[in-house]
């Protein structure tokens, strides 16, 4: 119990170490004046074009999880909560920024949060196998410098298991659902059965000591009774015949959506550092991202996006100052979009449906 204690304080501190030092790391080493030379040498109709570009992939993010999740509405009646959540995404730190998806998935369109969250689950292992994609095929091209070969062979390797990962929680989950489903409900019987019988039994004297160790296992086991519950929920919704039917949609519209946010961002990159190669810089955003799929972001994911963007470029042969002028240039701009569709989604929550 002390160990499972210490491993749930170590965790975030963890990843509140990790944000943190990234964040110190890359204002140390950053040349701010660098990063205003960039953004003032990147025309104003190029920002305006960036922005469009933005709104465009929020526009494919709800179109997407609007064919996860199988809801009957218009990708404007799902933007506000896309907004938000896009929003939130680029300021809350540790992904926290999902649960304001989950709460507004749940007060807009009245869609349970297991479902939300297994969207959330099916989302990211769809993103990991896109990602390790890009990222294979961007480094073979990119003139990776001081990388071992053997990443070659990793990446592809990689990709493959998360590719048949994606494929297990698609297709083979849902092929066994009902014997989980059984077998989930047989524990939650048993459960319910433990949680209204008496524990122990013992002399009159120490009657008032058992019934309360009593009343302890039963509000312990009436807990796994609800987490059983929500497992339950998540497995349904994970598992459901209709999201069978519309995985090749699916798998369209996040590929549409990654093209769109990954196009953009090395067309406004090229304007900022026009001597950066295309597939080094997508190179860069590929990695960047899958490691962003962990939940170790810091506050405005300072340091935590341009750390590893660095990185990937000054395996390109890019020099550390330029890497770092670029990534903090691209992310103030980012920032910025984010801010103005955000608020467009809360001009927007409060209207009809």
């Amino acid at each position: 119990m002390e160990g499972s204690n210490l491993l749930r304080f170590v965790r975030p501190l963890i990843a509140v170490m990790i944000a943190l030092t990234a964040g110190l790391w890359v204002i140390s080493k950053i040349n701010f004046s660098q990063v205003v030379e960039r953004l003032n040498q990147v025309p104003e109709l190029t920002f305006a074009v960036g922005f469009l570009c933005y709104c465009l992939f929020v526009g494919t993010k709800a179109w997407r999880f609007r064919a996860i999740l199988g809801v009957d509405r218009s990708i404007l009646a799902l933007m506000p909560i896309f907004s938000i959540h896009t929003f939130f995404s680029n300021v809350l730190p540790f992904r926290s920024a999902d649960l304001s998806y989950l709460y507004l998935l749940n007060k807009r369109e009245s869609v349970s949060g297991s479902v939300g969250l297994a969207s959330l689950i099916i989302a990211s292992v769809i993103d990991l196998v896109l990602m390790l994609v890009l990222l294979a095929v961007a480094g073979l091209y990119s003139g990776m410098a001081g990388l071992s070969y053997a990443l070659l062979f990793y990446l592809p390797t990689l990709t493959v298991l998360a590719l048949i990962l994606s494929l297990f929680v698609f297709s083979q989950l849902a092929n066994d659902s009902y014997r989980s489903l059984c077998l989930f409900g047989q524990l939650q019987s048993r459960l319910t059965h433990l949680s209204s019988i008496q524990y122990l039994v013992g002399a009159t004297g120490e009657r008032s000591k058992i019934e309360n160790q009593n009343q302890i296992l039963k509000l312990w086991h009436q807990l796994l009774i609800k987490v059983v519950s929500i497992f339950i929920d998540l497995w349904r919704a994970l598992t459901a015949p209709g999201l069978r039917q519309r995985q090749g949609p699916i798998w369209i519209l996040s590929t549409l959506s990654l093209a769109v946010r990954f196009g953009f961002q090395i067309y406004l990159i090229q304007k900022m550092e026009s001597q950066l190669s295309a597939a080094s810089v997508l190179f860069a955003l590929s990695f960047t991202n899958l490691f962003n799929l962990l939940p170790i972001q810091s506050v405005g994911n300072l340091g935590t996006i341009e750390a590893p963007f660095a990185w990937a470029l000054t395996k390109c042969g890019v020099s550390l100052e330029v890497a770092l002028a670029t990534g903090l240039s691209l992310h103030l701009v980012i920032l910025c979009y984010a801010s103005l569709i955000g608020l467009f989604g809360f001009l927007s929550h409060n209207r009809l449906k």
